[in-house]
């Protein structure tokens, strides 16, 4: 059975941002826990699916990407090292650093979009600081 490519997809982003050593760690996920110590790292799906730009089975993905920190130079930071990790990082961007899709999708080309800049209370005078970026995805069949 062929892996889903929004699968494909989170599963290397998650291996990309784990691997290496930053300020975030192993805290990578769509749904963070509530025990995970910040800062970490939020993914979530913004828009995509089949994109049906050639006749054999193709897809694309906007997904929005962020550190989410109680200190919002850390956050800023943060969303620098992501941009780093991710930014043109698809098979046609650099082919020798490239996002690997398993073996069944390609990443072809992982382009980084509009910044993301959130700041969200939690109590009194205290915050927390979103920063990262919109990551657009185009991936193809194997």
């Amino acid at each position: 059975m062929t892996e889903h490519p929004y699968i494909a997809l989170c599963r290397a982003v998650k291996t990309r941002l784990t691997a290496a050593s930053e300020i975030w760690g192993q805290q990578v996920g769509e749904v963070p826990l509530a025990t995970w110590p910040k800062p970490y790292v939020q993914m979530y799906y913004i828009a995509g699916g089949e994109s049906n730009n050639i006749i054999a089975q193709d897809a694309d993905y906007d997904l929005g990407i962020k550190v989410v920190s109680e200190d919002m130079e850390e956050s800023l930071i943060g969303a620098a090292r992501l941009t780093a990790l991710l930014n043109d990082q698809g098979v046609q961007d650099r082919p020798t650093t490239y996002l690997y899709g398993g073996s069944d999708w390609e990443i072809c080309t992982a382009t980084q979009g509009r910044a993301i800049h959130i700041v969200e209370p939690f109590a009194q005078s205290q915050f927390f600081y979103h920063d990262g970026h919109v990551f657009s995805f185009v991936l193809g069949r194997v």
